[in-house]
């Protein structure tokens, strides 16, 4: 088993550990129970002790946890303090180079997701049809009925303006003809009062969480109507 070596943040010493005893941050139970004894008691800062403990190695988390106060503090200090901060780890705030880029889209090449394609093809099976969580009894395949044509439908765009009456875009800044969509989901009911004008993505948007959006756009439209 690899043995880690770890600063203690009581005893200002390192030590070698492994598994549980390589995060505890402590080397010893001698040092575990005065560092729970002061771990409620905020320890007097002294801007000297930071910058010597940061010097000997210490990272800002650790000095936060030694302290018991905030990383941004410790952050601050050093700042106040002209003391250079050591480089962080990864390339946050970096680009990558050209040649980096490349290899890291070679290394990709040949993988691919265990649960897409080839890799698994009875997921579509699994999620087809009534196994499908979001199942309306098929719904999606039911005809709509004779009365719901374009006649109704422009009728409808006129009575709202030709406007999506979620997002508020019109025809000309959509740059087509909005949808009309059934208020209670039932393509036989074709009444007025149960169609509204939406666009494609406030319509495709409404599929979901469907008792509230009835009740969404029920209640607008009375609002409108009255």
């Amino acid at each position: 088993m690899k043995i880690y070596k770890r600063y203690c943040n009581n005893c200002d010493k390192y030590y070698e550990g492994y598994g549980r005893s390589f995060c505890s941050y402590l080397c010893s139970n001698k040092c575990r129970k005065y560092h729970h004894r002061k771990s409620n008691v905020r320890l007097v800062l002294n801007n000297l002790d930071i910058i010597q403990k940061y010097q000997k190695g210490l990272s800002l988390r650790c000095l936060a946890r030694y302290f018991n106060i905030s990383v941004s503090t410790i952050y601050n200090r050093l700042i106040d303090n002209n003391i250079k901060l050591r480089p962080s780890g990864g390339i946050k705030g970096k680009k990558a180079t050209e040649e980096t880029k490349k290899k890291m889209s070679e290394s990709h090449i040949g993988k691919h997701k265990y649960w897409l394609g080839k890799k698994n093809p009875n997921h579509s099976k699994r999620m087809s049809g009534e196994k499908n969580p979001s199942w309306q009894d098929g719904a999606s395949f039911k005809p709509y009925t004779l009365d719901f044509n374009e006649q109704l439908k422009e009728k409808i765009r006129k009575r709202d303006n030709n406007t999506c009456q979620e997002c508020d875009y019109t025809k000309e800044q959509l740059g087509y003809s909005p949808c009309v969509h059934h208020i209670d989901y039932n393509k036989e009911n074709c009444n007025e009062d149960n169609l509204i004008t939406l666009c494609r993505s406030c319509n495709t948007k409404a599929n979901f969480g469907r008792k509230d959006w009835t009740n969404y756009f029920k209640k607008k439209l009375y609002a409108k109507t009255t």
